[in-house]
């Protein structure tokens, strides 16, 4: 993490959360309390961003409810303060890698020339 602050867009794009979720985690987890600049766009610290990705595990991975998580990170504040940013963000959000691509679309292409040559 090169900046200090992340807007909205660059923290949905990191967790693979969407900025309307964000929007409502601030509302449901008071921890999760990102700054805000004079114009009021939300700046997200790597506190912050450490939240979301707790959040994220908790209610995607384990299974836990708003209530639950919330009442978790409350109680285990560990779970977030501990994690790495780079490890649990690693892949999100990030397009596929263009080799894996390609060879997909030439697998794609060599089909379509077997159905195209067999029923000619």
């Amino acid at each position: 993490m090169n900046k200090i602050y992340y807007s909205i867009r660059e923290v949905a794009e990191k967790t693979g959360i969407e900025p309307q979720v964000l929007r409502y985690w601030e509302k449901e987890f008071p921890m999760l309390q990102p700054r805000r600049a004079r114009a009021g766009k939300r700046l997200y610290r790597e506190r912050d961003i450490k939240i979301v990705l707790a959040i994220r595990r908790l209610r995607q991975d384990e299974k836990y409810t708003l209530q639950g998580a919330r009442e978790r990170l409350r109680e285990k504040p560990s779970l977030w303060r501990d994690l790495s940013v780079e490890t649990e963000t690693a892949g999100v959000g990030q397009p596929p890698e263009l080799d894996e691509v390609l060879k997909e679309m030439r697998g794609m292409l060599d089909e379509l020339r077997r159905l195209v040559d067999g029923g000619a």
